[in-house]
């Protein structure tokens, strides 16, 4: 799994704050979490803490406090079995008889209509559109003129000036001709989306639509324009606004999702944004959404939260930006320390919406 899931780190009166959506269940284990093996040994395991149980990261490994020192919860792996007895061979069966010939059948009923079959493979790309063709008509004034025509669409009409100035066109070779009057050039384009010339290395059609992104042209089914760029999540498109691109490496092999971003906008003056991951049980028939970062949202700073980060866990600042914010008991689940403080027994039942669930610090929505 991809170390960037960061959950909730719990502790007695101290923890990080991570949330999930309305339509998952609770799920408080008391476990805490290290990132990395390396600072278990800085983790106090003494009579104070026994039973204390922590899961690290980098391992994927639980461990428990036995009054003196951190005790692995991974069992022992089994002996392997012994090996099979080979089986007998089979004896060869004896050879039948031949068979008479046997004369040709009836001819049989006519078979039920298949199935419709799979969609097919995409097409080869189509041949070039119609040429444009030009003729010399005359208004009603008797003025003269060149009318382009591409396919069956009338394009455009050239008349001829006072001095009477020819008009010429040239094929340009690229889906492209040169309408030429005296001085002046006007570039058409063979390439038809509906009954729209375009340029096609400009713009891209698709279902009778014109794509182009700061003139570069696109497949809305593989990329999404955003301020004159592409964003496309292995051939996925995606608003870089409202979701990012995943990627994580399983059995090898490195896949990508399109994940949604979490805004969150209670504090104006600081707005914040969080990565969300979709967590699925093996055949996808029951998900969760988790916050994949640790929450920075300010409550009473100094008294209830603090940047996380500080030496040895202490309320010394930290980078909010980079480990969220350390909360009491009482802000994380919200409730005022008169409720949860210290040496207060916490009842969070009229904090339970019907689900059951305690918003707390979290967002609009999620709990």
């Amino acid at each position: 799994m991809n170390k960037k899931y960061l959950l909730a780190v719990a502790a007695s009166t101290l923890m990080f704050a991570a949330c999930g959506d309305e339509v998952t269940e609770i799920h408080q284990d008391g476990m805490a979490v290290l990132e990395a093996g390396e600072k278990l040994s800085k983790q106090a395991c003494d009579t104070a803490n026994v039973g204390e149980m922590l899961f690290v990261m980098d391992s994927s490994e639980a461990f428990i406090c036995d009054g003196e020192s951190w005790q692995t919860l991974k069992g022992a792996d089994g002996a392997d079995g012994k090996d099979g007895v080979d089986g007998k061979d089979g004896v060869d069966g004896e050879k039948g008889a031949d068979g008479k010939d046997v004369k040709d059948g009836a001819k049989g009923d006519k078979g039920d209509k298949g199935s419709k079959g799979d969609s097919g493979d995409d097409g080869n790309d189509g041949k070039d559109g119609t040429s444009c063709t030009a003729k010399s008509v005359k208004n009603k004034a008797g003025l003269e003129g060149l009318e382009l025509t591409c396919g069956e669409t009338v394009v455009d009409t050239i008349w001829n000036g006072k001095d009477g100035v020819g008009c010429s066109v040239k094929d340009g070779g690229d889906g492209s001709v040169t309408l030429t009057c005296g001085e002046g050039k006007t570039t058409l384009y063979k390439a038809m989306c509906g009954a729209t010339a375009y340029d096609p290395t400009k713009a891209f059609c698709s279902e009778g639509k014109l794509y182009s992104c700061d003139n570069k042209p696109y497949d809305p089914l593989k990329s999404f324009c955003s301020e004159g760029e592409l964003y496309s999540c292995d051939d996925k498109p995606y608003d870089p606004k409202k979701q990012y691109c995943l990627e994580v490496t399983r059995d090898g092999s490195d896949i990508y999702s399109v994940e949604a971003l979490l805004t969150d906008a209670r504090d104006e003056e600081h707005v914040q944004v969080y990565k969300t991951v979709k967590i699925c049980n093996d055949d996808e028939t029951s998900c969760q959404t988790w916050m994949a970062e640790n929450l920075n949202y300010s409550v009473n700073p100094g008294e209830q939260s603090w940047c996380g980060g500080g030496e040895d866990g202490t309320k010394n600042e930290g980078d909010c930006s980079v480990y969220g914010r350390l909360y009491t008991w009482a802000a994380a689940v919200g409730k005022s320390e008169d409720e949860c403080g210290y040496d207060h027994e916490c009842d969070l039942n009229d904090a339970k919406n019907e689900k059951g669930e305690v918003r707390g610090v979290c967002p609009e929505g999620w709990h």
